[in-house]
């Protein structure tokens, strides 16, 4: 399983790389949405893990532009971002996103949205 991580802080994008990589995932990271477009238009990923507030392009402009490649409705998004609040979480939910996870998570919340998703 292939696990593509999108996030502009080089930080989170290490952290949350070793948490996939202990759940036996290969990992790929993007600093930015067109990056991981870039990426995606080569080789599809199982699952996101894709951060909201990006320069450039944020995650729901992201999600957008990678519904236009064929074979993305299989791919699984998990947003990682701290856009905590209730109308944010509900607007990524209604443009495609499958999982939530508040910053900051430990790697038992990938875990499980991992296993929501039927990844494991």
């Amino acid at each position: 399983m292939y696990c593509l991580i999108v996030d502009d802080d080089s930080y989170n994008l290490d952290i949350c790389g070793k948490m996939v990589e202990k759940l036996g995932f290969a990992v790929r990271t993007a600093e930015s949405a067109n990056e991981a477009l870039s990426y995606c238009g080569k080789v599809l990923p199982d699952v996101v893990l894709l951060d909201w507030r990006m320069p450039e392009r944020d995650g729901i402009d992201f999600i957008h532009s990678l519904k236009k490649i064929p074979g993305s409705e299989k791919v699984k998004i998990v947003m990682c971002t701290a856009e905590g609040q209730r109308n944010r979480v509900k607007e990524a939910l209604n443009n495609g996103v499958q999982g939530y996870v508040i910053k900051p998570f430990d790697g038992s919340q990938i875990e499980k949205q991992f296993q929501n998703l039927e990844l494991m």
